[in-house]
């Protein structure tokens, strides 16, 4: 950000680069096919709009549900 306004990038433009910008999802992929078959076994989870937030990577190994049902897949 400080680069682009040395350079004299406008504001709005600046903040458009920065909306374009994500965290990393490590195991992405692992994590959100292991939520979707555990919500597909779980009525309840239907209500929920949004996957459960994991932090990191490790976060996944803590949770011996989610290691058994990306398993069964």
């Amino acid at each position: 950000m400080a680069e682009m306004k040395m350079e004299g990038v406008e504001y709005d433009e600046r903040m458009e680069e920065l909306e374009k910008l994500e965290h990393p999802k490590p195991n992405r992929e692992f994590i959100y096919s292991t939520f979707n078959n555990f919500a597909a076994r779980q009525p309840w989870v239907g209500q929920e709009k949004h996957p459960p937030e994991i932090h990191c990577a490790g976060d996944v190994r803590g949770i011996p549900i989610l290691r058994r049902l990306h398993q069964a897949v």
